[in-house]
């Protein structure tokens, strides 16, 4: 289930997709516990991907634990991006 995102992670998701698009190659997304990490990179994933049309592009998703990244990485696609997003 899509999560919709709340301003502040619309906010964040905004200035990483400028980052990423003006020159820088990374773009570290750190917050606490509970406060929609995954959401905000959902949207970054999507606008880059919505950006580059066909063209292919990786995304490195790092946890604290395995349990937690499986469980997470589906989230950061999109519904429907299935053939552009493999997180796993």
């Amino acid at each position: 289930m899509a999560q919709t995102p709340k301003h502040f992670q619309v906010l964040t998701a905004k200035a990483a997709v400028k980052a990423l698009t003006t020159g820088s190659r990374r773009f570290l997304l750190a917050d606490e516990v509970g406060l929609g990490k995954t959401v905000a990179a959902r949207e970054v994933i999507a606008e880059l991907a919505r950006r580059r049309g066909s063209e292919p592009f990786h995304v490195y998703y790092f946890g604290s634990g395995r349990t937690v990244t499986k469980q997470n990485a589906p989230r950061l696609c999109a519904a429907g991006e299935s053939g552009l997003c493999d997180a796993s």
